[in-house]
């Protein structure tokens, strides 16, 4: 098929196409004679010039003949349109032979066959190659998609867990919920609906270590706080303190490890800080992005 001659084929023809709606729209169906006898004579130049006139083509004349009114031929809706054009038709006469429901037909034709055309006016290499950029923007939106999910999940699943009880001892569990970081000046920054006085809480998690360091933990606490890492009391201080920071060193290799934090208060004012210091670091509230509530 000549590409240059079925692009101006399409091109004319949607636009004579367009024509027609405009034209039917405002009940100008006389005016739409001439324009469809157009189109039906490109057609069947356009048919002739790529040779199908096979019943499988996508110019085939039994195509027509089911969609025409009983008895006609694509033949001889061609010659009545012609003759109609030439003279004042009554509306009637165009009702007779089911003009409107053959333009529809038109329409419906077009639309399915003009997509068609395209295809088969482009080269092997030009469908390979947007075959190829298809499935490389399926692939960038899926990898879009995964990694904006994920970075939905991971923004859920950053912090530690919070478990708050009655007592300084976890005697009644009351509340649960997550904290980003531990970084509270006050009870209610904890949770909310927890006593003032006399509870305590439990922080569990993850910590993601970057780099194979020694790092110092700090605990701030008033009154009573612990620190465990994999299992392992780093910081051990159960009784009461009016705003007191204790620190200790231990060397972490890089990864995921278990953390927990305990703390109780007593009376009046309730304070809990957690921060950490890698070797050749600056000292900092452990931040978010390196606790997780679950790997």
């Amino acid at each position: 098929m000549d590409p240059l001659k079925a692009r101006l084929f399409i091109k004319d023809l949607i636009y004579d196409l367009n024509t027609v709606r405009i034209l039917l729209d405002h009940d100008r169906t006389r005016e739409t004679l001439p324009i469809i006898g157009r189109i039906l004579d490109a057609i069947d130049v356009f048919r002739g010039s790529r040779g199908d006139q096979g019943s499988d083509g996508l110019f085939d004349e039994k195509y027509w003949d089911k969609k025409l009114p009983a008895g006609m031929t694509f033949l001889e809706m061609r010659t009545r349109l012609s003759g109609y054009a030439a003279m004042k038709t009554p509306e009637k006469e165009l009702d007779s032979i089911g003009y409107l429901a053959f333009v529809e037909n038109v329409h419906h034709w077009s639309e399915s066959n003009i997509s068609r055309i395209r295809l088969e006016i482009k080269s092997p290499w030009r469908r390979k190659a947007e075959k190829a950029a298809a499935y490389c923007a399926m692939v960038i939106i899926g990898s879009c998609l995964l990694g904006f999910l994920y970075g939905i999940f991971l923004a859920r699943n950053c912090g530690l867990y919070g478990q708050f009880y009655k007592g300084m001892n976890f005697e009644q569990k009351i509340s649960s919920g997550t904290n980003k970081t531990i970084d509270f000046d006050d009870y209610t920054q904890m949770k909310s609906g927890i006593p003032a006085e006399m509870f305590s809480a439990r922080w569990s998690g993850y910590l993601l270590v970057d780099k194979d360091l020694p790092y110092t933990f700090y605990l701030f606490i008033d009154d009573g706080g612990r620190l465990f890492i994999d299992g392992k009391p780093v910081i051990d201080q159960w009784q009461n303190h009016p705003g007191v920071e204790f620190q200790n060193k231990l060397f972490l290799a890089r990864g995921k490890h278990a953390i927990r934090v305990d703390y109780y208060n007593d009376h009046y004012r309730s304070m809990l800080k957690l921060y950490w210091e890698p070797e050749g670091g600056k000292k900092e509230i452990i931040p978010a992005s390196h606790l997780r509530m679950s790997l």
